[in-house]
């Protein structure tokens, strides 16, 4: 897995990476359920404790062409920052994060592997 996408590596390569639209955040609920995967693959405990998750933004990496097959890729790296909205008291969790899932996908229908490689609070770059 690579580092966190630098904004240098974006401005050279632009086409392998795309920024998704808040609008398609919404419309896409698979994109929170990557954020979840990516939340609770740290989370200890009690999982109910540390919701609601928010999504603020998501940058997928990829090699497909037109930005709706981006979003779509087969295989691509999601690039997530999200926020655990809970009280800070109550869990070293709250706060804003980073997450890189990697989704892979053989071509086989129900054939599909998410590798989560970073979580992290955002505070902690």
């Amino acid at each position: 897995m690579p580092n966190w996408f630098s904004h240098d590596a974006f401005a050279l390569d632009s086409k392998k990476y795309y920024v998704v639209p808040e609008s398609e955040l919404h419309d896409n609920d698979w994109l929170q359920l990557l954020m979840e995967v990516a939340f609770f693959s740290k989370a200890d405990r009690c999982l109910d404790a540390y919701l609601p998750l928010e999504l603020n933004s998501v940058v997928v990496e990829t090699f497909e062409d037109k930005p709706r097959d981006k979003l779509m890729a087969n295989n691509a790296i999601y690039y997530l920052s999200y926020k655990c909205c809970v009280d800070p008291c109550s869990t070293p969790l709250a706060g804003n994060h980073l997450a890189m899932v990697r989704k892979t996908m053989d071509g086989k229908p129900g054939h599909m592997s998410l590798e989560v490689a970073l979580t992290t609070t955002e505070d902690d770059d």
